[in-house]
């Protein structure tokens, strides 16, 4: 009994020692008196990342699927056909607007263009079949894949023969993809040469990309073009990057110079095959300039762009697209910083 006695006021007498240390430190901490009260800790600024943003695809509509179809130089031949069903069946194929097909007369495109390339990450050529239409462009991207072998009928035996090399399986093309471009008949400009390119791919030079650029027209001849980059992964057509590659914009109401945009995507130097570089140069145009033809040309263009940024990115495996690292920052041009070559 007086064990217990003991051990009890040893404890009461241990929590009335914590409580005065607990309350004398705390009133240090917060007296304003002679010494300044403590401030807390800072809390750590953590750094916002660069949110990704959406690829820009301007006037295009990008439709992806699945549909099997016939080979792709089969369906050039019949996008030509005089009979209206054959045409029309190769129409559907690359996924073409339902409207081409209530018109009655099934119409013949105006140009067709046939792209054998290594779009994806397989060992035989992927296609791009784009054809030319009265209001549209249609771009088709197409990908072989192994047909699923049949199963043996009765009195066939599926052992392979010793000696006897069997035939590949044939092959069956799929549409995974559409790329549809409205366009008008009174532009004489646009054109399946305009509106795709092929490069090599930045993140894997075996590779391709194809390239599409759209120009939207605005007043005071403005004008907006957009660049949409596409691959495959997988056997899936992806979208990569899309944004404004160039850009003209004048302010009707005011009397300031046009400003002139270029932006293109190229490898960082720094590490080539995993880091790029987003550059956007700037410059200006008085607004009743028109120049001579030479003014149309590219090297007239990049003469007046004076002003550089760079933004970072990297290819993001998770979401197959080209994410920003920081934001863009002021950089040089590397011939502005060179000496110019002699003259002879």
């Amino acid at each position: 009994m007086q064990a217990s006695r003991s051990s009890a006021a040893f404890f009461l007498a241990l929590c009335w020692f914590l409580f005065e240390t607990t309350s004398t430190a705390s009133a240090q901490r917060h007296d304003t008196g002679s010494s300044p009260p403590t401030a807390p800790p800072s809390k750590l600024e953590t750094p916002r990342p660069v949110l990704p943003s959406t690829p820009d695809l301007g006037a295009l509509a990008f439709i992806t699927d699945n549909v099997p179809v016939s080979a792709p130089q089969a369906l050039a031949a019949q996008m030509r056909d005089s009979d209206d069903l054959t045409r029309a069946g190769a129409l559907v194929a690359v996924g073409a607007p339902a409207w081409y097909l209530e018109q009655g007369s099934i119409p013949t495109p105006r140009s067709v263009r046939l792209d054998l390339l290594p779009l994806g990450d397989s060992r035989k050529l992927d296609a791009i079949l784009t054809v030319e239409l009265d209001h549209h462009i249609v771009s088709a991207i197409l990908l072989p894949r192994p047909a699923r072998p049949q199963a043996p009928t009765n009195g066939q035996s599926s052992v392979k023969l010793l000696g006897k090399s069997q035939p590949p399986p044939p092959t069956q093309w799929y549409r995974i993809a559409s790329v549809i471009y409205p366009i008008s008949s009174a532009n004489p400009s646009t054109s399946i040469q305009r509106l795709l390119l092929t490069s090599r791919s930045l993140i894997n030079p075996a590779r391709y990309t194809a390239v599409y650029h759209t120009i939207t027209d605005g007043p005071n001849r403005d004008f907006k073009e957009t660049e949409v980059r596409l691959q495959i992964f997988s056997g899936h057509a992806v979208i990569t990057a899309g944004f404004t590659s160039r850009q003209r914009s004048c302010d009707a109401a005011a009397q300031n110079p046009c400003e002139i945009t270029r932006r293109w995507l190229q490898p960082d130097p720094s590490d080539p095959r995993h880091r790029f570089l987003l550059v956007t140069a700037t410059g200006y145009q008085q607004r009743g300039e028109r120049g001579r033809p030479i003014a149309h040309t590219r090297i007239f263009e990049d003469s007046h762009l004076r002003t550089f940024l760079c933004q970072p990115l990297s290819f993001s495996n998770a979401t197959l697209q080209f994410e920003p690292l920081s934001g863009p920052t002021a950089c040089s041009n590397l011939h502005d910083t060179e000496p110019d070559p002699p003259l002879h």
